[in-house]
């Protein structure tokens, strides 16, 4: 397996970005929606995280040398479905 060269002061700026984003999205979410005791609170809050999971995979696939399309396909669902659920829950 190949892994992506990096440069590490790369990936630590991704992380100090991405992390507090997390939990701003989360809240914000939960603000919107309203309802501290919902049934939508718990795929709200991870609807965020699992998006930027479906980033990482999809550049992870898009950048690999042996790309295959069941791969883009699945991480693109798993980027999609996410952000569709928000932007649903936040309209």
């Amino acid at each position: 397996m190949n892994t992506p060269n990096l440069p590490q002061w790369l990936v630590r700026i991704i992380i100090i970005v991405a992390i507090p984003t997390i939990a701003c999205s989360g809240y914000y979410s939960l603000q919107h929606l309203g309802e501290k005791e919902s049934v939508w609170t718990t795929p709200t809050l991870l609807a965020y995280p699992i998006a930027l999971i479906g980033i990482i995979g999809l550049a992870t696939a898009l950048s690999s040398p042996q790309s295959s399309r069941l791969k883009i396909g699945l991480w693109t669902l798993c980027l999609a479905i996410p952000i569709a659920f928000l932007l649903l829950v936040r309209t």
